[in-house]
């Protein structure tokens, strides 16, 4: 795989953040919803094995999943990084950045307002399975998408009109 950094790189963190943490909410919503039916109850369960391995998921795989994403999020900051040092880039494209800068920022608060409006229009279910334990980094990383794609953003134009990254990291 031969693919450098590109502008790009930021709006595709803020599309899989957003699809990340929703999903992340629509499986956990799906699997309570499995395992409160009862499912796991059946009759020829004398031991009630079942249930007990399901709670056992629903209590152990939800908080990973929550750090899963701020895992997956992390990581793609510093891919993004190492990515932007093997791309050469001439000053005069700084405008350019600047602009893409604004639109994946506003991008980012269209992405953490669609979550939020999510997040409310379904509260009740939240609140009723307990969601709100379960992820409070994903909804915190959402709620502060908007300075974190600001950061990542400034951090990537340092690194990409940086004078001499060619001579000290060996760039080609």
């Amino acid at each position: 795989m031969n693919k450098k950094g590109s502008f790009q790189d930021l709006m595709y963190l803020v599309y899989f953040a957003l699809f990340m943490a929703i999903g992340i909410v629509i499986s956990q919503w799906i699997f309570s919803g499995i395992n409160d039916s009862g499912m796991f109850t059946q009759d020829f369960d004398v031991d009630n094995r079942s249930q007990q391995l399901a709670d056992q998921f629903e209590s152990n795989v939800f908080p990973a999943m929550d750090s899963m994403f701020l895992i997956t999020f992390v990581a793609g900051f510093i891919i993004a990084g190492f990515m932007a040092f093997r791309l050469r880039s001439h000053p005069a494209f700084y405008w350019v950045y600047s602009i893409f800068l604004g639109v994946s920022v506003w991008l980012a608060a269209v992405m953490a307002n669609i979550y939020t409006r999510f997040m409310e229009d379904s509260s009740e279910v939240i609140a009723d399975m307990g969601l709100s334990t379960h992820t409070v980094m994903t909804t915190h990383i959402m709620e502060n998408l908007v300075m974190y794609t600001l950061v990542l953003g400034v951090i990537l134009m340092f690194i990409l009109y940086s004078v001499n990254k060619q001579e000290s990291f060996g760039a080609i």
